[in-house]
């Protein structure tokens, strides 16, 4: 996810950084902000490199949403070496140079240790360059004694043996007494960074840090955002110290538990999540759909009072059981339960002084041949998932669909087998031996059979949910043209298991395929040779002592840090509610309770107000909130709702708000929601 760059300075040297770009074009604030979100310049400390970030960013959930640049201090990682008599008026006037080389007008600064004092500096001094100042660990107003040590370990730096016993004792001392007795890797890291630190620079370093300015919080005070984030267990900036300097300039803190002074390393994603929740918008705006009312609902989501509020109907074309929203956040696509059956795209015009909230207006319609029940997108192409086969719509450069039928289509039955009757058409297979839902209409009946498909994160894999053949399917795609590959059949777990949808797990290799029929979410991995989906774990959604037969499953999703699964399955008839799920994982993706073939290994589990209807369908807000909890969307088309959960670990679900869609006279089945 990042890339090795390199620039020069005014002076000749040249200043190493690694960069992760953003592909996503953000949250929609109330303000219709169009412009991209201010990019994160990020200083590691004393003995480290740009590398000391990698895992605390890759899970805080902010890759791909901010441009993120990691530098290499002067003489640090693989930046050149100076041989200046380094003071923190250097380091403040490279930070000055390497933005101006960027081209960077607003930035958030996040400083490790030592560079607390740099950022802080030069947020001091160019407060309106800076959107936000995140202070890790951050070092400043040295005592007598402690600077006498800086002095002697710049002595010692230099000596044969100096700078490999220096990491040593840093590995060991300057991390939490967990990490320093059983994460070997991370101990491993920290001996790295700093041994490899080039030894006259790291001298120079600690020279620096013991002339340092005073720093006096205050300065910043109603002029830069600042965060501070402090370990429990730090001896150079321990919580009282965190708290004092947090308080002096009107800031916020958190003090992380088991954590030394390298926190990045030692807990990454308890750090990437304080710097992701910090940086969270303080509203958003959501696009909401109905299965069968022509109409696109635009709501808004307040997170300081946590209210829903419903602002406008949209005319739309047709019912919309699932919208799909561009990467430029400009066109929404959406299925169409019309006849005949369509593909639709919208506009989604920004909030303006007179129109204070998104409103989508129709683009296009191409027709379908069969109905399609989820569609998803990538800036080439438009992929619908309806029933018989798999469909491929092309884009324009402007993301419009062409006036054409589909380029491509994959037939996952027989011609003879498919039916072609709008309200009879083919979603996949017959649900539990065929049997029909009481209270459901002919066209939703046959519509709860739907497959779904999404994409990888790389957006070179799609992945097709198959509830009738028992299977996910995986096609190549190709980034050029959009067009796809078959590459294989992968049978369910088990036999009644009924694929419905499958969402991948940021790091490409796992992917979580939600069972329809037996309410189960099972792990996947991709072989080695990306050609096919094996098998590794699976939980169930259902309390212990449940009939899957009563429910049907519906979402499977990640929190924005991946470190919790969110499923949900709804009751198949009105008096059973539904149940929505959470899960820890670990980094890699795999639970973090290993669970035998449908054990219970929840965190929690939310019992739903009603059934959920044909929904049921929960969307996870891509951003933390301010205190680190998940925001996810409940969408209930049995009475036609829509509600918005929090989640935190020690907390579970809560219910922040509810609003009704529709009238009296006129019942709205909620679909879906997305957030802008």
């Amino acid at each position: 996810m990042f890339s090795a760059h390199s620039l020069v300075l005014p002076l000749g040297r040249k200043v190493f950084y690694l960069l992760s770009k953003r592909t996503s074009s953000g949250s929609t604030s109330k303000e219709g902000a169009t412009s991209a979100p201010p990019p994160i310049v990020a200083m590691h400390g004393l003995g480290g490199a740009s590398t000391f970030w990698i895992p605390a960013f890759t899970a805080s959930g902010l890759l791909g949403k901010r441009d993120v640049y990691l530098l290499d201090l002067d003489g640090h990682g693989q930046s050149e070496w100076s041989g200046r008599e380094l003071t923190i008026d250097d380091l403040v006037e490279d930070l000055e140079q390497v933005i101006t080389a960027l081209g960077l007008e607003k930035v958030v600064l996040v400083g490790h240790s030592m560079n607390g004092i740099v950022t802080s500096i030069f947020s001091e001094r160019h407060p309106s360059a800076v959107e936000c100042l995140v202070l890790i660990h951050p070092v400043r107003n040295l005592a007598p004694p402690a600077c006498e040590r800086m002095r002697q370990r710049a002595d010692a730096a230099t000596t044969a043996s100096g700078l490999g016993d220096i990491a040593n004792s840093v590995a060991s001392s300057a991390v939490s007494r967990a990490c320093a007795a059983s994460d070997h890797a991370a101990t491993a890291l920290v001996r790295h960074l700093v041994a490899s630190t080039r030894p006259a620079a790291y001298a120079a370093a600690c020279l620096a840090l013991a002339r340092a300015p005073i720093i006096d919080g205050t300065k910043l005070r109603n002029r830069v955002k600042v965060h501070l984030i402090g370990g429990e267990e730090d001896y150079l900036a321990g919580p009282e110290a965190v708290r004092a300097w947090a308080e002096e300039a009107g800031g916020t803190y958190t003090v992380l538990k088991n954590v030394g002074h390298w926190g990045a390393i030692e807990a990454p994603l308890a750090v990437g999540k304080s710097v992701a929740q910090v940086l969270a918008p303080s509203s958003y705006f959501l696009l909401l759909g109905s299965f069968r009312s022509p109409v696109i609902y635009t709501l808004s989501f307040d997170v300081p009072s946590r209210r829903l509020s419903l602002l406008h109907a949209n005319a739309a074309v047709s019912g919309h059981s699932w919208l799909d929203v561009s990467g430029s956040k400009r066109v929404l696509y959406t299925t169409g339960w019309s006849e005949p059956p369509a593909v639709s795209a919208y506009s989604i015009a920004l909030p303006t002084p007179t129109t204070p909230h998104p409103t989508v207006e129709l683009l296009q319609s191409v027709p379908s041949k069969y109905l399609s029940g989820y569609v998803c997108s990538n800036g080439k192409a438009v992929y619908s998932a309806c029933g018989p086969q798999v469909d491929v719509f092309e884009l324009d450069d402007a993301g419009l669909l062409k006036m054409q039928p589909a380029v491509q289509s994959f037939a996952l039955v027989a011609e003879e087998d498919r039916h072609k009757g709008a309200t009879q058409l083919d979603f996949g297979g017959l649900r539990h031996g065929g049997h029909v839902r009481p209270h459901a209409t002919s066209m939703v009946d046959v519509l709860t059979l739907v497959k779904s498909c999404d994409l990888s994160p790389c957006g070179t894999k799609l992945y097709v949910a198959d509830i009738g053949r028992n299977c996910v399917w995986l096609y190549h795609v190709d980034p050029s043209t959009g067009y796809l590959t078959e590459s294989s059949k992968n049978a369910a777990r088990r036999q009644h298991d009924g694929p419905r949808h499958v969402w991948p797990h940021p790091n490409g290799r796992i992917v979580y395929s939600l069972q329809e029929h037996s309410s189960h979410v099972d792990v996947l991995q991709l072989s080695a040779d990306d050609n096919a989906l094996e098998w590794l774990e699976g939980v169930s959604i259902l309390p212990n002592g449940r009939d899957c037969k009563l429910f049907w499953a519906d979402e499977v999703r990640l929190s924005p840090s991946a470190d919790f699964l969110f499923a949900s399955t709804r009751g198949l008839e009105p008096h059973t509610k539904g149940y929505v799920v959470a899960w820890a994982l670990t980094p890699s993706g795999r639970l973090a309770v290993p669970a035998l073939d449908g054990d219970d290994t929840s965190l929690h589990r939310f019992e739903t107000r009603t059934s959920g209807g044909w929904a049921n369908a929960i969307a996870v807000c891509p951003e933390l909130g301010p205190r680190g909890e998940v925001f996810l969307t409940l969408t209930d088309s049995e009475e036609g709702f829509v509600q918005v959960l929090s989640y935190m670990r020690d907390e579970g679900f809560e219910v922040l708000d509810e609003v009704p869609v529709g009238s009296s006279s006129e019942h709205v089945g909620a679909s879906v929601a997305v957030w802008l």
